[in-house]
């Protein structure tokens, strides 16, 4: 597994990164599993929602339920020994590399 987090001090910075891994084994299988502004962001959630002050049970479930962490299929070669992926990220996203080895 690689954690990958293009972290900044300013809040407000929003950078976009491609970064390549280049692997000394083949995998198999690459999953990925993100925190960024589309996946796993309750706020958004609640902003949808019209941002309401005070949340019924049910409408704190659905933010849950909408916003759980998954594990993604992460597009990548793998051959000769070495696997090569990439992912698309922004500053302060947070992304879960998984390489399953064959």
């Amino acid at each position: 597994q690689i954690l990958l987090t293009p972290q900044s001090g300013d809040y407000y910075e929003n950078k976009r990164y491609e970064i390549s891994l280049l692997l000394d084994f083949e995998a198999s299988d690459v999953t990925v599993q993100r925190i960024d502004d589309i996946h796993c962001n309750p706020k958004r959630a609640w902003q949808e929602m019209g941002s309401p002050d005070n949340l019924t049970r049910a409408q704190a479930a659905d933010i849950a339920a909408r916003t759980m962490l998954v594990e993604e299929p992460c597009p990548f070669t793998a051959s000769d020994g070495k696997t090569r992926a990439s992912v698309h990220m922004r500053t302060n996203d947070v992304a879960l590399l998984t390489f399953k080895a064959r």
